[in-house]
Order: C-alpha cells, then sequence, then structure tokens
C-alpha cells in the first residue's frame, strides 16, 4: 500500500471505530461510576475496562475473519451482542422514585 491509500484506510478505520465505540456517549456513564473513586482508582478503571474492551473486539474479529465462514459468524455475534445487551439492562435497571410526573400516569 502507498502512502495516501494507507492514510484513506486509516482514517476510514478511525472513524468508523469512532462511531462505534462512541465516547460521547460514554463518558457520562464512566463519570457516573466513577464518582466516588480517586483519580487513580478511576484510570485503573479506564484502563481495565478499554484493555477488555480490545480484548473483546480482537478476539471476535479474529474468530469471524479466521474461518472464514461470515454466515455462522455473523448470526452469531448478532445473538451473542442481544444477549449481552439483555443481560445489561436487567443487571443495570436504575430503581428511582417516581416524581409527580411519574405519578399523573400511573
Amino acid at each position: 500500500m502507498t502512502g495516501p491509500e494507507l492514510l484513506s484506510l486509516f482514517i476510514s478505520a478511525f472513524v468508523t471505530l469512532f462511531v462505534v465505540i462512541d465516547p460521547p456517549g460514554c463518558a457520562p456513564i464512566f463519570a457516573g461510576l466513577t464518582s466516588g473513586a480517586s483519580s487513580v482508582q478511576a484510570r485503573a478503571m479506564a484502563v481495565r475496562a478499554c484493555l477488555i474492551a480490545t480484548g473483546i473486539l480482537f478476539a471476535f474479529t479474529a474468530r469471524g475473519f479466521g474461518k472464514r465462514r461470515l454466515w455462522i459468524s455473523l448470526p452469531a455475534g448478532i445473538l451473542f451482542s442481544l444477549a449481552i445487551w439483555l443481560l445489561f439492562t436487567q443487571v443495570l435497571r436504575l430503581a428511582l422514585p417516581a416524581g409527580p410526573l411519574e405519578r399523573l400516569f400511573v
């Protein structure tokens, strides 16, 4: 690959990764989770989360492209993503007290 082609590929991959990871959407979640932690603990949590996420992305990418059976790995990835989403919606369900607006519709 030449320089311009490599730069174009890098920019495309970076933009795709930026859209998938969504740092502006994750920042408030991280701030809420680390509100009671010191800066050293918050940094350690961020590094650990990045390493785990990178490992998971790498493992599923290697698994998907290593076998070259996308008709199996693509639906499996979708089902795995759905299972993770369902798990997090059940685990992270917030139980907040009902306010005056919520009482109007109950």
